[in-house]
């Protein structure tokens, strides 16, 4: 865990298997967690709508079990656009969210 969901508009698709590493690497750099539960994805969106009228964005949703306290996801938050800003610091919408998962409920089955 987690599941890194990185959502880019679609004017930066060229760039989205970058972006899975460095965010992917970013999120290891934080040590919060071990290599091998790191997933990472993008999702390229033709059509939206931003209330800056930038032309891009780029939001990553961090999706971790619960469980951490607010100083480890200010972290988490805090190394993700950092990296946002390092890599890509002329896309107009840089965001991330940090959303906890119920570790009770959570399910997954790997091979």
């Amino acid at each position: 865990m987690p599941h890194l969901v990185i959502e880019l508009s679609d004017n930066l698709a060229n760039q989205a298997q970058d972006m899975v590493y460095k965010v992917q690497q970013a999120a290891l750099s934080c040590g919060l967690f071990d290599a091998p539960s790191v997933k990472s994805r993008a999702i390229i969106y033709q059509h939206f709508a931003l209330g800056n009228l930038s032309d891009s964005f780029i939001h990553i949703q961090a999706r971790i079990l619960s469980g951490r306290n607010e100083k480890q996801k200010q972290e988490l938050s805090d190394c993700l656009l950092d990296c946002l800003q390092h890599y890509w610091p002329n896309e107009g919408c840089l965001s991330v969210e940090i959303v906890e998962m119920n570790k009770q409920s959570y399910r997954k089955q790997q091979k």
